[in-house]
């Protein structure tokens, strides 16, 4: 077999609209064929993930690159960054760059690319440490200097990104309207009475929004994304985000920071790891997301639990380390921490080297899955072994207790010559708005016989198909 791959990638956790649905999977499938494209050729990981990124930042269906939300001042500011399990030039860990608060390059990820190819380097003369993480002009400014075009902000903007800036702009607009009447109706002086004269004549106006929701419900939240493993072991993990909408200029999300929106790691000789966020950045920066999910993920390798540790850790992860960890104050002073809605999503892969042939070619088992506590997430992903990429929207389910509650996990575990079976689907929550295990602990029991004998018989010459989930 040559050449062997795998290759997912994500177009964010938020809501996705049903009318949309073959445009997302459209996308994501031109970014998966252009990745796998590059792969059959040779090319790396790294330069497969950033490829298949670049291709999520140019359609304006995606909240990065073009089409990226805007931020208070009508301006674009992008995230974006790169990790793979290649040593970088300082420390024992993954290579790793990224960008924050960029604007006017067309493509944040191809900068990114480029800050960790030249990290990579190592020092510069004088012993000076070479940058992996730039912000605002002076990251446009090295860009520049690297050889990338410099766009204007309009260029950048889409109809769409524009006519959702207005009407989140006209809401703070209305709220703010509404805080001067109330203060006006506690305070004497005819200064503060034309004030509330000069609002009262937007009063109807506002009664015919009451209706409306005021607060800013974010559709889709931030970061794309992308996860691969080539044939050499090599793994890599890249985000891109335009940010939450109305943002203040400067905001930095996770699709930049260390350990919040991406991570690859050799867990040892035989095992791999990525995986890349999407969801609410100051939520997943408090958790670490990405981070805390390899941390899990080790700990069920050291305690030897190699059967599905993926879907054991994913479950783990929103569990303990997300859906019930309060980052932010709520409302109500009295008001207990799983009141909180928490929003984010990932995908994940986790490889293990089984064979190697005499050729010298390796053989991977692979598991991927993905986990979301929005509305919906996009999810793509492709191999060898696949004759086609597989793409899907995943939805939570109408009887759980809703986006931001509960977590929808799912996924698939591989050969890279055949597709082995289909990761189990959890999207039940307790009280305590934790995942409810119990059904997955007995499902898996009753699999662990059928996965055993599965493995005794010899692989099918031709490729499964990909069955939906």
């Amino acid at each position: 077999m040559e050449n062997a791959f795998f290759i997912g990638v994500h177009i964010g956790a938020g809501f996705h609209s049903t009318k949309k649905s073959k445009e997302y999977n459209s996308l994501m499938k031109r970014s998966l064929e252009r990745a796998s494209s590059l792969l059959k050729e040779g090319k790396d990981a790294l330069f497969a993930v950033k490829e298949a990124i670049k291709v999520l930042e140019d359609d304006p269906l995606t909240n990065s690159g073009t089409g990226s939300n805007l931020t208070e001042e009508g301006t674009i500011e992008c995230d974006a960054s790169l990790m793979t399990n290649q040593l970088g030039g300082e420390g024992n860990e993954g290579a790793f760059a990224s960008v924050g608060s960029l604007s006017h390059i067309k493509n944040p990820i191809e900068l990114v690319y480029l800050l960790l190819k030249d990290e990579q380097k190592g020092r510069l003369p004088l012993g000076r440490i070479r940058p992996i993480f730039l912000v605002g002009e002076g990251a446009t400014k090295w860009g520049l200097r690297h050889g990338l075009e410099r766009v204007t902000n309009e260029s950048m903007i889409s109809e769409s990104a524009l006519k959702t800036w207005k009407d989140h702009s006209e809401r703070v607009k209305r709220n703010q309207e509404k805080q001067i009447k109330k203060s006006v109706q506690n305070e004497s002086g005819s200064k503060k009475r034309k004030e509330m004269e000069k609002i009262e004549g937007d009063d109807k106006k506002e009664e015919g929004n009451k209706n409306k929701m005021e607060d800013i419900e974010y559709d889709e939240y931030d970061t794309v994304g992308a996860i691969c493993l080539d044939g050499s072991g090599m793994v890599a993990a890249g985000v891109s985000s335009g940010g939450i909408s109305l943002k203040h200029c400067g905001r930095i999300g996770e699709a930049a920071h260390y350990g919040s929106g991406c991570w690859a790691k050799s867990l040892d000789v035989d095992h791999q790891f990525a995986c890349c966020t999407t969801g609410a950045g100051e939520q997943i920066m408090k958790s670490m997301l990405s981070y805390q999910l390899l941390q899990t993920i080790e700990d069920h390798l050291k305690n030897k639990e190699e059967d599905n540790h993926l879907g054991e850790s994913l479950i783990n992860l929103f569990e303990k380390k997300f859906l019930c960890n309060r980052t932010t104050p709520s409302k109500e002073e009295t008001a207990s921490p799983e009141l909180e809605k928490r929003f984010g999503g990932l995908i994940a892969l986790s490889s293990e080297e089984i064979n190697k042939e005499e050729d010298g070619k390796k053989e991977f088992r692979v598991e991927f899955g993905w986990g979301h506590t929005t509305e919906s997430m996009g999810v793509g992903f492709y191999s060898s072994s696949m004759q086609k990429p597989f793409v899907t929207i995943s939805r939570i389910e109408k009887e759980s207790k809703g986006a931001g509650y509960c977590v929808q996990i799912g996924g698939k575990i591989m050969f890279l010559d055949f597709v082995f079976f289909l990761l189990k689907v959890i999207n039940k929550s307790e009280r305590n708005h934790c995942l409810n295990k119990t059904n997955f602990q007995k499902k898996k029991k009753k699999k662990k016989k059928k996965k055993q004998k599965k493995r005794k018989r010899t692989r099918p010459n031709t490729n499964t198909s990909i069955n939906h989930i």
